[in-house]
């Protein structure tokens, strides 16, 4: 797998998502998830639920780079999900700051996504199965490609691909374990969008680059579920 360090800051929106383990009495890596309001964390359903019940007990880190950092934990009280996208709702505002602010969600205008080139799939999972995770947070470049092509290199997985879903080929290698729930974004010139730099089109559901033959990573497409989003961040 062919993953770069990021730089400090670099995604300021990335979360990460931990849980308590008994046998090692620390926390560890769940998932990932991506700031969208001060109190809201976008990741993937089966990230914040088990057996069909609600997790509880999870720590939301932000503003990290490095998984060992301790400071701007933050304790979650609820949990949404729907499908292959999950919303967990923080106790309290967070702080904005230069190392902690919300992605972008995507626009009418991304709605006929299927092409992108140069997407990014960012997380602390690991390099090889079975392995610790990454201790910094990393990066890996991938381009979208169609349904059709995905079903064809996916068919071992024998996942079957909704219309909700995406896929992105990486350019090398490919996501390994412990990247489900981070985000894949699509950088844009911030002359052009003000300062909003980061779009998020998808969530990471399914990865296998831990094997040597790379594969397309399969993703929640996010413009399917525009109406479930403002539901959660802007209730009525």
């Amino acid at each position: 797998m062919n993953m770069e360090q990021t730089f400090r800051n670099q995604y300021p929106f990335m979360a990460a998502l931990l849980q308590f383990d008994e046998t090692s009495r620390r926390f560890k890596l769940v998932c990932g998830g991506s700031l969208i309001s001060a109190t809201k964390i976008l990741t993937a359903a089966h990230c914040v639920t088990q057996n069909n019940t609600i997790l509880d007990k999870l720590v939301v880190k932000l503003g990290m780079h490095f998984l060992s950092e301790t400071e701007d934990d933050a304790e979650h009280n609820a949990a949404h999900n729907f499908n292959e996208i999950g919303i967990v709702t923080l106790e309290s505002p967070v702080e904005f700051t230069d190392k902690i602010s919300t992605v972008c969600l995507p626009k009418e205008c991304h709605l006929e996504m299927e092409f992108y080139d140069s997407t990014r799939a960012v997380g602390w999972g690991n390099s090889k199965e079975g392995e610790e995770n990454y201790g910094a947070l990393r990066h890996m470049t991938g381009t979208m490609i169609t349904k059709e092509f995905c079903i064809e290199f996916t068919r071992s997985r024998k996942i079957e691909l909704a219309n909700h879903m995406i896929c992105a080929f990486p350019f090398y290698g490919g996501l390994c374990q412990n990247f489900d729930g981070g985000p894949m974004v699509l950088q844009r010139p911030v002359s052009t969008y003000g300062e909003c730099p980061w779009i998020q089109l998808g969530i990471i559901i399914s990865a296998n680059g831990c094997h040597e033959k790379p594969e397309p990573d399969v993703y929640t497409r996010l413009t399917s579920f525009w109406s479930w989003i403002d539901n959660k961040v802007k209730p009525l």
